[in-house]
């Protein structure tokens, strides 16, 4: 019996200290997260390049100082293949990334090319079924939307619009998302599921880059 119950007790000290990592663990990595401000780059498209079903996803940006991978949506290769040619300039909004093989990559936000710009829905990222267009918006923020336990889980614009984004990033941006201040925003807008009524006319937008003071972050 003494030895059943030294046993029970150095597992529920195991299962306590690898719950207690795992927190930990979890608290550092959202420690760490920062906010990804979206930056201009311009240079010349020297190549394209395609995933391992030959799925054109990305191109290759040289500019003055650095060689980039810029990583888009599948779901804009077609329309980006027709209106970008190879060895043209380039003007592009994006986030720096290295990726897992130490290469220098952007995550692109949007392309302008012959007073066109082109904006990427899923900034390589991929997205699920139920969202409807992608839109662009402004508005003021009148309240953080809360849940029942007072974490902070979207912003309320003064159109009746819900900025949708992780909870981690609502966390990041609580200093400068301040009630009153008006924001730019881009996002896909949720589609309501066949069958569903809503109690009020909210437009919920899965949020991909908010911009506030002139400064654009990625939410995603």
């Amino acid at each position: 019996m003494r030895i059943i119950l030294i046993t029970l007790i150095i597992l529920l000290i195991s299962i306590s200290s690898t719950v207690f990592s795992q927190e930990a663990n979890q608290s550092s990595k959202l420690s760490e997260r920062k906010l990804e401000a979206v930056t201009d780059f311009s240079g010349q498209l020297t190549g394209w390049a395609d995933n391992v079903d030959y799925i054109y996803g990305g191109f290759y940006l040289q500019t003055c100082n650095s060689k980039y991978l810029v990583v888009f949506s599948p779901t804009i290769g077609r329309k980006l293949r027709k209106k970008v040619k190879s060895n043209t300039l380039l003007s592009i909004k994006g986030v720096e990334k290295v990726s897992a093989k130490d290469e220098k990559e952007i995550w692109l936000v949007c392309i302008t090319t012959n007073e066109e710009t082109i904006y990427n829905p899923s900034l390589g990222l991929s997205t699920k079924k139920g969202k409807e267009k992608f839109v662009l918006g402004v508005g003021k923020i009148n309240e953080l939307q809360k849940d029942g336990q007072g974490k902070t889980i979207g912003i309320i614009l003064n159109d009746q619009t819900i900025l949708r984004m992780s909870n981690s990033m609502l966390e990041l941006l609580n200093k400068i998302a301040l009630v009153g201040t008006t924001i730019s925003y881009t996002g896909e807008k949720q589609k309501l599921p066949s069958g569903e009524v809503a109690l009020m006319n909210y437009t919920v937008i899965n949020c991909h880059t908010i911009t506030i003071d002139g400064s654009q972050y990625l939410t995603n």
